[in-house]
């Protein structure tokens, strides 16, 4: 016998009992507006528990092997040519990739290209 499916989580459930407690709702509505506009349907609860683990939600947390932002995106893949392009005219410095509209869509990237597997949400954020 098949174990019966597990119901997915609601992105609003989750946001309700699992994210920062206590956070205003302004917040919380910016930050799924920000993993909305950047995520497929299927990636924004992913995206919202990663950048909470990584970061809290921090735009200006720098990790100590340079990761910047939300998600934590280290500058080696500043490297990357379509890293570049999603920057487009603007410098490729880990200021620019810390901007969360940025920092956000280089997250995307990475994970439709790379996989999750990018992000380690080991620290108690599984």
């Amino acid at each position: 016998m098949k174990p019966a499916p597990v119901p997915p989580v609601e992105v609003h459930s989750y946001i309700i009992t699992d994210y920062t407690k206590g956070a205003p709702a302004s917040e919380l509505t910016s930050d799924l507006a920000l993993a909305n506009r950047h995520f497929r349907p299927g990636r924004v609860e992913w995206a919202l528990r990663t950048s909470w683990c990584e970061s809290r939600n921090r735009d200006d947390l720098v990790g100590s092997a340079g990761e910047v932002g939300r998600w934590q995106i280290h500058p080696i893949w500043l490297k990357n040519d379509d890293v570049k392009a999603i920057l487009g005219s603007m410098p490729p410095t880990p200021d620019t990739l810390a901007l969360p509209e940025i920092n956000a869509e280089v997250a995307s990237y990475i994970v439709e290209n790379y996989g999750p597997g990018q992000w380690s949400t080991g620290y108690g954020c599984d």
